[in-house]
């Protein structure tokens, strides 16, 4: 891919070719978003405070599983007062039931949003070849 896009930048490939490249950096993209979306991760505070993550359903990426729970774990730290008052064992249940949906709610908004960036920057990465290429899901 990276050669290809030299060979275009030195203007030594038919101006067609940029229209490939752009294509093929689309369904790229494409296929980066569609690994995301079946993406599942578990996500715990331990009693130390630490956040955790575990691949569910793993995108077929290590690197990019790796860089999808990041995304959440930043989405628990950052809502870490919402996720405390959904635990308080002190609330009545009616609420911490209400608590429960919320914090899904925003959690969902949360890595939606982080995935999205981090589909973009995965891209980069993966165009400035410092990933491997991704393959389409079968």
């Amino acid at each position: 891919m990276i050669p290809v896009l030299a060979i275009l930048l030195a203007g030594q490939a038919d101006p067609s070719d940029a229209d490939l490249l752009e294509e093929l950096e689309r369904n790229r993209i494409d296929v980066i978003a569609q690994q995301l979306r079946n993406f599942r991760g578990r996500w715990d505070i331990e009693n130390n405070g630490d956040v955790t993550c575990k691949t569910a359903r793993s995108t077929g990426k290590a690197d990019l599983d790796a860089l999808a729970c990041d995304a959440i774990r930043v989405c628990a730290m950052q809502n870490q007062q919402l996720i405390a008052q959904r635990d308080d064992r002190r609330r009545p249940r009616a609420e911490r039931s209400a608590l429960r949906k919320r914090t899904e709610e925003v959690m969902s908004q949360c890595a939606s949003k982080r995935f999205a960036g981090l589909r973009d920057r995965y891209t980069d990465q993966l165009i400035a070849g410092r990933v491997r290429a991704v393959e389409p899901v079968q």
